[in-house]
């Protein structure tokens, strides 16, 4: 009889923030990171552990934060946070017990002092629409 032994560690997924872009200055305090795409061909992933700090070299330690689950992706939410420099790390295990290498996501940089940017919202779209219009109408004029 065969038997199929898992030796190779667990892939890690792809690792993102979608409120704090890497190595921008942004003035929220409070990180989200979402993490989607690990995979295991033997015996399927298991889990995760993560930390998230001011070194871009941590290595999280082998106890799993959250179950590898049904969902397509998973995201932690990090509220009030002080202005520095943050990292991101994450290990996938596999259900031999086998962990991945860490992935790191970084620099997120929380920055209170740094103008907040209009991005979004009906007020924001309005704004731009009209100068779209404005613009339009300005270059229309110039050619008659």
């Amino acid at each position: 009889m065969f038997t199929n032994t898992d030796t190779a560690a667990p892939g890690n997924p792809s690792i993102w923030s979608p409120t704090h872009p890497t190595g921008w200055l942004i003035r929220d305090d409070t990180i989200v990171v979402q993490w989607a795409g690990a995979w295991d061909n033997i015996s399927g992933v298991n889990g995760y552990s993560f930390e998230l700090d001011t070194n871009a070299l941590t290595i999280p330690d082998t106890i799993v934060d959250v179950v590898h689950g049904s969902a397509a992706s998973y995201e932690e939410t990090y509220p009030s946070l002080g202005d520095t420099t943050y990292y991101f790390h994450l290990r996938t295990r596999d259900n031999e017990g086998l962990w991945s290498d860490a992935a790191h996501l970084g620099p997120l940089v929380v920055d209170s002092s740094v103008d907040p940017l209009p991005i979004g919202g009906p007020a924001a779209l309005g704004m731009l629409a009209a100068a779209i219009t404005l613009a339009g109408v300005r270059a229309l004029r110039r050619r008659r």
